[in-house]
């Protein structure tokens, strides 16, 4: 029977490499540890900043509730006008009429500041168009309230 060709070589293993191997795993396990030691105890200042800060706030009149849920909603819009940002044009401005259409004000306002842009790619040569499939017979739920002899759900 012939060899495989995934054949693999004796490995030369020592007590010298295996030692050494353990050692410096062992040393980046705990340089690992420390930078997470360091991390959490950074982490934990800066909460306790914001503890402050809120604190601060609540002397003023302002519940602290109502203060991390201002920035709450700071945070999601900044998230929702990077998102708008990414569309190109053509698509920001169907999610600009859909917006419209539904007269959300709030949707609207995240529109004005974004910044220009970019063309969608245009398409070098038009692909025929597949004909529509045909729409198949079935019942619809108007059909099937009919057919039991009940109101539609909601009108009574």
């Amino acid at each position: 029977m012939a060899k495989s060709a995934k054949a693999t070589a004796e490995v030369d293993i020592s007590d010298r490499m295996v030692n050494k191997f353990v050692r410096d795993m062992l040393e980046q396990y705990e340089l690992i540890e420390s930078a997470r030691g360091s991390y959490m105890n950074k982490a934990r200042r800066h909460r306790e900043t914001m503890t402050t800060v809120l604190e601060g706030l609540a002397a003023r009149g302002v519940p602290q509730k109502v203060g991390k849920l201002h920035i709450k909603i700071i945070q999601a819009q900044g998230k929702l006008k990077d998102m708008l940002a990414e569309l190109d044009a053509e698509e920001r401005k169907i999610a600009h009429k859909m917006a419209k259409a539904q007269g959300k004000s709030e949707q609207l306002a995240l529109f004005k500041d974004l910044p220009p842009a970019e063309a969608a790619p245009e398409v070098e040569a038009k692909e025929p168009k597949e004909p529509k499939p045909k729409k198949q017979p079935g019942a619809t739920g108007k059909d099937i309230n009919d057919a039991l002899g009940g109101e539609p759900a909601g009108t009574a």
